[in-house]
């Protein structure tokens, strides 16, 4: 992981909801980029050693987890 994303990372456990509202802003980011299903589907894959196929994928899954404990909003439309 990036030390400076896990330097902005708030501390706390995400329920249900915003687990749910961290994984739609990821999948948003994500197809910013990138539109093809599969390739997410193997960037996010973990390898043996814990650590998805893309490293990068991570540091923005916890760019989106962060933004959701923070409370900053969403894309357009999402609170």
């Amino acid at each position: 992981m990036n030390d400076d994303v896990r330097d902005r990372m708030p501390q706390g456990l995400l329920n249900e909801e915003l687990a749910f509202r961290a994984m739609s802003e990821f999948l948003w980011q994500y197809a910013k980029h990138c539109d093809d299903f599969y390739t997410l589907v193997g960037d996010t894959f973990v390898d043996s050693d814990g650590r998805p196929t893309d490293p990068a994928v991570w540091d923005d899954w916890l760019a989106s987890v962060a933004a959701v404990l923070e409370g900053r909003p969403l894309r357009e439309g999402q609170m």
